[in-house]
């Protein structure tokens, strides 16, 4: 094959990148796995879990189910509230779609936004149940997807994401596909051609942030992941260096191939340090530090919505176009959580953000609507120092009371300081929220002891049959 010539790029070093996530991949071994990298572990995947049996009760989840039922399917895999089976890509499909429904899932601590587990969950599920694996087999395919998945944003520039891209659904199909490579047991030449078929079908845009197809998304990587796999496991054909390559992956989505550092795989692993972001709060991680700004303020002043005059959050915004999190007017639970005027104001008027403030009856509520609009929005690049800016996200929020008070707060989190380790404890409260809304009390009871002890499962259809069917249930607060 000639070489392909290009002056539109830079491109650095000469690392076999594509090559070097292959023999991972097909290397690793579960007793290399350490309690450091395996306690987390089996935390996210509880976290994501539970936000996907919740969103499968979210209208995106129902429509996503109904799409799958008729498109029908090998019934191979499990789908969660469905009450029936279908291939894994399908299965993957709805599943992930589901697990990113609510946007309360886990993020990556890293230096450019993205979700993980959404892209790796449904595919340690789906094929899980389809190959008969074990608990450590869906572990380690999980823990190898995350890997790759968070490991790739060392290589993408966050100009990937400003451009206009959603990391998770582009770098999230190569950590889908690595998982799903790993459960089909693709050796390295093969997990290569999977990369390489899945290049070709990542991709997926901002501008459907706050619509349904931004779960989608999540649903369409893990899908791809596995379509990627299963056609290298039979023999299709894909360029064998597509990552670094002369427009491959990072050229044709950053314009930039820099590898002169390369990446280290599993030293340590993402999941370990620095962690995956959980969620305290089911809305968009650009919500959170106004959220937690204006939290601080009615902890200390006790103050109740009738007083408030307005609201003004000036937040940390890196001045490269519209970030979608100015929505004042929003009618749907997906314009919601990407509206900073919607959190701030059931904040003040509920004194938390959790499930219920989301459902369109309070959505709609004539009083939440008021209140929205007394929120001031203002986005600014210089609200951090430069040196700060590519590390943190921050908000600073400024209550004026209608005595002529002004109260006011300001909150910094470093990334790295999102992927901190929950305790267990947390995360069985927040898992018991999610699930309770769906599932009843034994089940959740059983499905802990499981994904707590996910080494010892013998196959992952003890996991995936108490989630084939939810219903509708009292919805809780948050944590």
């Amino acid at each position: 094959m000639p070489e392909s010539k290009t002056t539109k790029s830079e491109v650095k070093g000469t690392a076999a990148l594509t090559k070097d996530i292959g023999q991972f991949v097909a290397k690793a071994s579960f007793a290399d796995l350490t309690p450091e990298v395996l306690e987390p572990a089996k935390k996210a995947f509880m976290d994501c879990l539970g936000v996907a049996i919740a969103g499968s009760l979210e209208d995106v989840g129902k429509i996503i189910r109904d799409f799958v039922k008729e498109m029908g399917g090998n019934p191979a895999s499990t789908v969660i509230g469905g009450g029936f089976r279908t291939s894994p890509a399908l299965a993957a499909l709805a599943n992930g779609t589901m697990a990113h429904a609510m946007d309360y899932d886990d993020g990556g601590a890293a230096r450019i936004p993205i979700h993980p587990s959404v892209s790796i969950l449904p595919v340690a599920l789906a094929l899980g149940d389809s190959q008969g694996a074990s608990g450590k087999d869906i572990l380690l395919a999980y823990i190898l997807g995350v890997e790759i998945e968070t490991k790739m944003t060392k290589v993408v520039p966050m100009s990937h994401f400003t451009h206009g891209w959603h990391p998770t659904a582009t770098l999230g199909t190569l950590g889908a596909t690595a998982a799903a490579a790993r459960l089909l047991k693709l050796n390295a030449p093969q997990i290569e051609m999977a990369l390489g078929i899945a290049a070709s079908l990542a991709g997926g845009l901002r501008l459907n942030f706050g619509t349904m197809t931004k779960p989608l998304h999540a649903g369409n990587t893990a899908k791809n992941g596995i379509i990627a796999a299963t056609l290298a496991k039979k023999g299709f054909t894909a360029h064998p260096d597509v990552l670094e390559t002369p427009f491959g992956f990072l050229e044709v989505f950053t314009g930039k191939v820099d590898l002169a550092n390369g990446i280290s795989l599993g030293k340590p692993f993402h999941i370990a340090r620095p962690g995956l972001g959980l969620k305290k709060y089911p809305s968009c991680r650009g919500t959170h530090q106004a959220i937690s700004a204006l939290s601080e303020i009615l902890e200390t002043h006790k103050i109740g919505p009738q007083e408030v005059e307005y609201v003004e959050c000036t937040y940390f915004n890196t001045g490269d176009g519209d970030d979608h999190l100015s929505r004042p007017y929003v009618k749907t639970p997906e314009e919601g959580k990407f509206s900073i005027e919607h959190c701030l104001s059931v904040l003040l008027m509920d004194g938390e953000v959790g499930l219920t403030q989301f459902t369109p009856d309070r959505l709609l509520d004539p009083a939440v609507q008021e209140m929205r609009l007394k929120v001031k929005l203002h986005p600014r690049k210089d609200l951090l120092p430069e040196k700060d800016r590519a590390s943190n996200l921050a908000a600073r929020v400024t209550v004026k009371l209608k005595n002529g008070k002004s109260l006011s707060s300001f909150f910094c989190q470093g990334k790295a300081e999102m992927g901190i380790e929950w305790p267990w404890e947390d995360i069985i409260k927040k898992f018991d929220q999610c699930a309770s809304t769906a599932l009843p009390r034994n089940k959740i009871d059983t499905l802990i002891n499981l994904v707590r002890n996910l080494e010892k499962v013998e196959k992952a259809a003890q996991i995936t049959d108490l989630v084939s069917k939810t219903a509708p249930r009292k919805i809780l607060t948050r944590v």
